[in-house]
């Protein structure tokens, strides 16, 4: 038995890739085809794969980045693909990305396109890559689409290592609260509570809230944990189901604060592939399709994908990116129709993006900002909360004594 990575499409058109073990290549795509798969390529998975599988060093998004800018500036130079693979393996350090490297370029010498044998490596080069580099080699600019995959993957990752390096602080203060408030419940509410409950006086409800969480986390933590581990994996099990995958999308687009984020995220995205596409003379409702899967959205890649076959049907682009205003904001749709007007699409879709990213910067660096103080007012309100639950009693008590 061995392991099969494919690519297919489904009777909806839509594109799949996964993994399924057969005896033969043959009776792998047998039991797809009975799937109702139509398989676009199909190939027996690489040691390299199972190297990731055992826990190989892992390959970061960065390093894949230089290394397409790396082929991308050798094919410019009029090395072949065969060449520069070569020389990428020669240079390599890291053990995990040299054996996908040496896969690739084993596949690729066996007459094998390129972008297929990217699909061999589903983890280190996702859909949107490969529906990338497969326009590229069929429009013959792989060169330039490999630069620009680079540029995204390079933003992508300064983007989220700026997010998390000013994650560090937020997150030692959210350590230092919780840590601070179990002792505070473990340690100090039992002493004082001893005391209260020799008084004969009624305690007041929040001091009985407190007393309350102090017993939960004392006599009742493997049923907290119990319960909040069960609550984690209903979560994770719901929003792995096609019906919480859609509420979840949703919902990452209209949450407070990181609602706006994603969706300008989404939206640069979106146009730069676009942009990037036309300009290299891909075909729109070709350029449409791929620039839907690039989103990282489903909600934005169907109403996408509604705009294509609008197009289809004749229409302009913007007419029906400018229906799903929540979405495409109005200036974007009015740049669209501008540009649609004057033949300027692409260049004016990759100066959106520009634009929507400068914009999606600012607005991080402000979000970001804003979490600090939040979390320090909810961890002064927690102790807050606990300072008054524990003060109320002895300034009750010192009243019916005066």
């Amino acid at each position: 038995m061995a392991n099969y990575q494919y690519i297919a499409k489904n009777s909806a058109g839509e594109s799949v890739d996964g993994e399924i073990t057969a005896e033969t290549e043959a009776l792998a795509l047998r039991m797809l085809s009975d799937g109702g798969l139509f398989v676009v390529s199909i190939a027996e998975a690489s040691a390299a794969s199972d190297l990731l599988g055992r826990g190989g060093k892992k390959i970061r998004p960065r390093d894949v980045g230089a290394t397409l800018s790396k082929l991308a500036d050798l094919l410019r130079a009029g090395v072949p693909i065969l060449q520069g693979l070569d020389v990428l393996i020669k240079t390599t350090r890291n053990e995990t990305l040299l054996a996908v490297l040496t896969d690739i370029r084993e596949r690729v010498s066996q007459g094998t396109s390129f972008h297929e044998s990217l699909a061999a490596h589903p983890s280190v080069f996702p859909p949107l890559y490969r529906s990338m580099v497969h326009a590229g080699e069929e429009a013959d600019f792989l060169a330039d689409v490999l630069e620009q995959l680079a540029g995204f993957i390079e933003r992508q990752d300064e983007l989220r290592n700026r997010v998390v390096g000013m994650m560090v602080y937020p997150m030692v203060l959210v350590t230092i609260g919780v840590v601070g408030l179990a002792a505070i419940l473990v340690f100090l509410v039992p002493k004082f509570r001893d005391a209260f409950e020799a008084g004969d006086s009624e305690l007041p409800w929040i001091t009985q809230m407190l007393f309350g969480a102090s017993d939960a986390l004392l006599n009742h933590f493997p049923l907290v944990g119990a319960f909040l581990a069960l609550l984690v994996f209903g979560v994770i099990t719901f929003v792995k189901s096609e019906f919480g995958r859609g509420c979840w999308q949703r919902w990452r687009l209209h949450m407070w604060i990181v609602g706006p984020l994603n969706r300008a995220v989404a939206l640069a995205r979106f146009c730069r592939i676009l942009g990037t596409m036309l300009n290299n003379g891909v075909a729109l409702l070709d350029a449409l399709e791929i620039a839907a899967g690039a989103t990282g959205s489903t909600i934005l890649a169907e109403q996408v994908r509604i705009a294509a076959e609008e197009v289809q049907q004749g229409h302009s682009l913007a007419k029906p990116l400018g229906e799903a205003s929540e979405i495409f904001p109005p200036d974007v749709v009015e740049m669209v129709a501008v540009a649609e007007e004057s033949n300027q699409l692409p260049s004016v879709l990759l100066k959106a993006a520009d634009t929507v990213e400068r914009d999606t910067n600012r607005q991080v660096d402000i979000a970001l900002r804003l979490v600090e103080p939040l979390i320090l007012v909810v961890i002064a309100a927690a102790v807050g909360f606990a300072a008054v639950a524990l003060l109320m009693p002895i300034l009750l008590m010192a009243s019916n004594m005066a």
